[in-house]
């Protein structure tokens, strides 16, 4: 019984160490480590109970006669290790094995670390072990001693992710001065930039138009906009609302004009000063709505056909490619984006939700060195429902009205009628070219323009949807040009990566870890147990 007991000692203390290196690895107590550390103490304290006479006996004779030197021996390593273990911490080196050189910073990188103005501090929002290649390539950034590197487990400090007010989604977050710049994309390019906004001495200037029933930056209602204004915000840009009745001019220092969600008529005064400033080169992003009536008529139907784009007197439905929980329709996923234009190549993922949304069309005559882009499509399944806003004014009852919105929303299209329908749209005009004789100044510069046929992309909404997020962001950034960011080529990791879930993960930690050392173990006993 006696052996018996010291074997199960021996087990005990091996099921230990082995629950103890699981525990270190995975940092967290699963049921299989629990079942080894309970095992494990109980096999050891039986085995210290039946043998305790001999115990007290090895305690008490030879057993302790080199007793002193080895705890100061003991000792001694457990200083050394904890020495090299400070030195190391505070001292990372990191060798790049991959083929494709994956966590190299590139030189411009490099120098833009270095010129930094001052110390960076660089939040990153990740939780549990999660986006283990983001925080491996910002533990590199934060070898620098301009970035100052924290990671954050959102979801064990809650009080930390309120406190700086960020997205629900993942993503880190950069302060420099007062300012903050937000990102959800991890390659390198995206985080010199991020380096490189939040550092900048001008922030890019946005006019958000009032007066005409627009939603407001301030609203967290769900057709607000401070969802949008407050990406903004960490994106480095200056958000301001402008009645533009008021003015007589744009001034150039204005990165562009946001008109989002009008639904009143915009006067003449107000046209000619975005004329002018769209001819000089500026920049706007245009979210309209279907008019279901004359006074929601705008007028930007009629501006924006001079620059290429048509807005549809209709609003679009799909009954196949929607929202799970929409019956009628206007709910749209669309999966058509554009994979050849900046605002919808860098998409996580090529999916965009369009609520209550009419349609786009390319004019029959584009004027010299102007481009329309198409970046977002209806699925072939959708159809427009025409709505005439002449017709809906003249009605005059409730039920008149509810009538016509019914077969709006709720009635079905014929076969024949159903086809893709353009979404949102991209226009692009370069400037002419310099001549010899023209002065500083005398030749526009670019125009870009973005035009989507629903406000609700921007609004509170929908604009949490993250990949609505990422595409109304990266309308903003082309839109404001950003020539100062380094374009850095993301170098791609080839097809020998495997992923696995967590799952898989333990079930390899546990066989490598646990299950084949007892499996030796358990044999080397039986063995041993037969020659004794």
């Amino acid at each position: 019984m006696k052996k018996l007991s010291q074997i199960g000692g021996i087990i005990g203390i091996v099921l230990l160490a082995l629950a103890g290196t699981v525990g270190l690895i995975q940092q967290d107590l699963t049921i299989i480590s629990l079942i080894h550390l309970v095992l494990g103490s109980v096999l050891l304290i039986l085995s210290l109970l039946f043998n305790f006479k001999e115990f007290r006996e090895f305690l008490s004779k030879g057993g302790m006669k080199m007793g002193p030197q080895i705890v100061i021996q003991g000792v001694l390593i457990v200083l050394i290790l904890l020495f090299v273990n400070i030195i190391i911490y505070r001292h990372d080196y990191i060798k790049d094995f991959t083929n494709k050189r994956l966590f190299t910073l590139r030189p411009q990188t490099k120098v833009t670390i270095k010129n930094l103005p001052g110390n960076v501090e660089v939040m990153a929002f990740f939780p549990g072990g999660s986006f283990n290649e983001a925080r491996q390539r910002l533990r590199i950034y934060g070898t620098y001693p301009k970035v100052d590197l924290r990671t954050i487990d959102p979801d064990k400090n809650e009080d930390v992710a309120q406190a700086e007010n960020i997205p629900r989604e993942p993503g880190v977050l950069f302060k420099y001065q007062g300012e903050r710049v937000w990102i959800n994309k991890y390659n390198e390019k995206d985080i010199t930039n991020a380096l490189i906004k939040v550092t900048r001495d001008t922030r890019p200037t946005v006019w958000f138009s009032m007066g005409h029933g627009e939603p407001s930056l301030k609203s967290t209602a769900p057709d607000g906009l401070s969802y949008l204004h407050r990406m903004l915000t960490d994106q480095g840009y200056e958000a301001e609302t402008v009645d533009l009745r008021s003015k007589e001019k744009i001034p150039d220092e204005v990165s562009m004009v946001a008109l989002i969600g009008l639904n009143t008529h915009l006067t003449e005064n107000e046209i000619r000063i975005l004329d002018d400033y769209l001819v000089r080169g500026g920049d706007a992003i245009i979210c309209l709505d279907p008019a279901f009536s004359v006074d929601e008529i705008t007028g930007l139907e009629r501006f924006l056909d001079p620059y290429g784009v048509r807005a549809q007197w209709n609003i679009i439905r799909d009954p196949e490619s929607r929202l799970a929980e929409d019956k009628t329709g206007v709910w749209i996923i669309s999966k058509d984006i554009s994979s050849k234009h900046p605002v919808t190549e860098g998409l996580t993922q090529p999916s965009l939700v369009f609520y209550r949304t009419r349609s786009l069309t390319i004019s029959q005559a584009l004027a010299p060195r102007l481009s329309v882009t198409p970046l977002a499509k209806s699925s072939s399944q959708s159809f427009a429902k025409y709505v005439d806003p002449n017709l809906f004014s003249k009605l005059k009852t409730r039920q008149e009205k509810q009538e016509v919105m019914k077969s709006i929303f709720e009635e079905k299209a014929e076969a024949e009628a159903r086809q893709k329908h353009v979404l949102a749209m991209a226009i692009n005009k370069k400037p002419p070219q310099k001549k010899a004789w023209h002065k500083e100044g005398e030749v526009p510069s670019e125009m870009r323009i973005v035009v989507t046929g629903t406000s609700a992309i921007c609004r509170n909404i929908s604009i949490s949807i993250p990949y609505n997020w990422e595409f109304v962001m990266n309308s903003f950034n082309w839109l404001a040009g950003e020539e100062d960011l380094k374009h850095i080529k993301t170098r791609q990791r080839g097809g020998t990566r495997i992923y696995l879930s967590r799952g898989q993960k333990n079930g390899i930690l546990y066989i490598s870890v646990m299950i084949i050392p007892e499996i030796f173990m358990i044999i080397g006993l039986a063995v041993w147990w037969r020659r004794r």
